[in-house]
């Protein structure tokens, strides 16, 4: 189940009794620092630990990696990158928000919180690693204590840490893999932030302060670590902000960059090592205020005042595209000056986290559109999608200078590739979605079968894509994919 389907279900199932509407703060720079807390969190558990029940079968995965991770609807599958080997590695029960965030960067395991429930309780941190798809408890995310306020609402303080937790994307793996920033309510009465340290198994406690701290996020050199908090998550009308914090990347100095009483404060990205994209929320029209923010001299630089549409930031190799009612913009950690590159009305731009490099924009008038990727970063390369259908039924995947596209359009179905200056035309006369390029630049994609779930195929370089052929199947719901253990 991923965050959004969650908090919807959660939204559902309470009856809220009024509105959080905050108006908009000030920002105001910079703020104070609190001493760094050394406290450790016991890693022996409270409750049971979360382990696989027998079933669990792994014996067909390569002994290294990479695999190919799939997320379903009901849990995680694994295989190896031709498709042979496929297992199922959960029957705990599981949920996820994103995939490829939960994957160690260059490891092998993954990281998730169980239960998969709505009821706040229980919650514990885990990591399930591969090939053997053993999984250990990190640690307990609540205590007796923090649970007992599962049974109040939105509103109250302890209600609000369980969300901190349990509603958000609630974990970061440092640029490394080496450490695990996550929020964690089990020493109450707030939501605060932790380190796990991957190598030592120990976790550290960064921060104490009386908000709820969520969705930590890392610097790209891993020296810096970023994290909102607010005092309440709301109904539905944005949060009540408290401000966003920093410490250094061994969790010490916390520090509050500024205090907000905004409906949100968002991360967008990284622009480089030393300066963070961020944006404002507001009840009016969502997203707003979008800004830089230099983390040394706790300087801001204004990119777009008032609403946007969307926006997204890629540190490798430095850019962030946005987009606003006016059209699409660059700009560069060389040139922060946003620079015109097209007109056409966009509906959102997508993050595509296993291609670092590389914007997905989904057009109004239908089709996507490409900017960057590995073979073009430098210039920005552009590509448009070989037809014009929805966008949303449409998907794309980048390995160096050639590009891999799905429909799963009623009209238009299939699967295409193309290589500048080169016409390699359709592949797969099907419904497709999700493709994803192996380490061979062998393409991988994803198309229904009748009855439901997956059928699996893989298309080789060696017979230039034109040998498409089913490798595996799903019964089940595919919602995402990702490598684990890629170097």
């Amino acid at each position: 189940m991923d965050i959004r389907s969650r908090t919807l279900k959660f939204r559902i199932a309470i009856i809220a009794t009024f509105l959080l509407i905050a108006g908009l703060g000030c920002l105001c720079l910079p703020g104070g620092i609190i001493p760094a807390i050394p406290l450790n969190v016991p890693t022996s558990p409270t409750q049971p630990p979360v382990t696989q029940t027998p079933g669990i079968n792994t014996s067909g995965l390569n002994a290294k990696g990479p695999w190919l991770l799939i997320e379903s609807d009901k849990g995680l599958w694994a295989a190896n990158p031709d498709g042979s080997g496929m297992a199922k590695i959960t029957n705990v029960d599981y949920w996820n928000g994103d995939v490829q965030a939960a994957v160690q960067p260059g490891g092998n395991r993954i990281v998730f919180i169980s239960p998969g429930g709505n009821d706040f309780k229980n919650m514990a941190l885990n990591l399930l690693s591969l090939p053997d798809g053993a999984v250990k408890k990190i640690t307990d995310l609540t205590s007796a204590q923090s649970e007992a306020a599962s049974s109040t609402g939105p509103g109250d303080p302890g209600f609000e840490a369980l969300r901190a937790v349990g509603e958000r994307l609630s974990y970061s793996w440092s640029p490394d893999g080496t450490r695990l920033a996550f929020a964690g309510v089990m020493d109450g009465p707030s939501a605060d932030i932790y380190i796990y340290d991957a190598t030592s198994g120990t976790v550290d406690r960064v921060s104490q302060d009386e908000a709820q701290d969520f969705s930590p996020s890392w610097s790209p050199d891993g020296n810096h670590l970023l994290y909102p908090a607010a005092e309440g998550f709301g109904t539905g009308a944005g949060m009540v902000m408290s401000g966003v914090w920093s410490a250094d990347g061994q969790g010490k100095n916390a520090a509050l960059l500024y205090p907000s009483k905004s409906s949100g404060e968002e991360i967008v990205g990284w622009l480089d090592n030393t300066t963070v994209v961020l944006d404002t929320w507001t009840p009016v029209c969502g997203s707003s205020l979008l800004r830089l923010y230099d983390m040394v001299a706790r300087r801001q630089v204004i990119l777009n005042q008032n609403c946007f549409i969307a926006a997204e930031a890629k540190s490798s190799p430095g850019e962030v595209l946005f987009a606003n009612s006016k059209g699409l913009y660059i700009l560069t950690a060389d040139n922060r000056k946003p620079v015109s590159v097209g007109h056409d009305p966009v509906t959102r731009i997508d993050p595509w986290s296993a291609y670092k490099d590389l914007f997905i924009v989904r057009l109004e008038k239908g089709g996507l559109s490409t900017f960057g990727g590995s073979y073009g970063a430098g210039d920005m390369d552009q590509q448009i999608s070989p037809l014009i259908a929805p966008s949303d039924s449409l998907d794309v995947a980048e390995y160096g200078a050639i590009w891999g596209w799905t429909s799963m359009d009623d009209g238009q179905p299939g699967v295409w590739v193309t290589i500048p200056g080169t016409d390699m035309g359709q592949i797969f006369t099907g419904k497709a979605r999700l493709p994803i390029w192996d380490l061979q630049n062998n393409l991988l994609f994803f198309s229904p079968k009748d009855g439901g779930g997956y059928d699996i195929y893989l298309a080789t370089s060696n017979a230039s894509y034109k040998d498409s052929a089913m490798v595996a199947s799903i019964d089940e719901e595919v919602q995402a994919v990702a490598w684990a253990g890629a170097h």
